[in-house]
């Protein structure tokens, strides 16, 4: 597998995560992630796709998740899973940004077009209402 394929290929199994658990459904999330990589943005100075930054890749799966529908997710979910599910979807896209994809705040506002106070806001409400369930 060349050097840049192995590159892009490595990216797979986080954005299949993160689309899965914003999902809840995996045939939903691989669809997701499989458009994703076929429909990547080309930067300006970037002639290949394995060259996308993170962000940049975030963000184009963002709007491909913000599309989907999410009423066809896995029957078989966790409690904690569906607690995830039921935050509203902002609250969602925010926790898996900084929580799971490790991404700074402001990063994960960016890529959600918030402002950074915004983001602030809707993060903590995601974090005590995710804590709540644990509870």
């Amino acid at each position: 597998m060349p050097e840049e394929t192995h590159r892009l290929a490595a990216k797979v199994p986080a954005l299949r995560r993160h689309a899965y658990l914003f999902t809840g459904s995996r045939s939903l999330a691989d669809d997701a992630v499989e458009t994703c990589l076929r429909e990547l943005p080309r930067q300006p100075d970037a002639p290949h796709a394995h060259d996308i930054d993170e962000p940049t890749l975030h963000r184009h799966l963002h709007k491909i998740l913000t599309e989907l529908q999410d009423s066809r997710a896995d029957l078989a979910v966790s409690p904690r899973l569906r607690g995830l599910l039921a935050l509203p979807r902002i609250q969602r896209k925010l926790l898996l940004l900084v929580s799971l994809d490790h991404l700074a705040v402001e990063d994960a506002a960016a890529i959600l077009d918030l402002d950074l106070s915004t983001a602030v806001h809707h993060l903590s409400a995601a974090r005590a209402a995710f804590e709540a369930l644990e509870a």
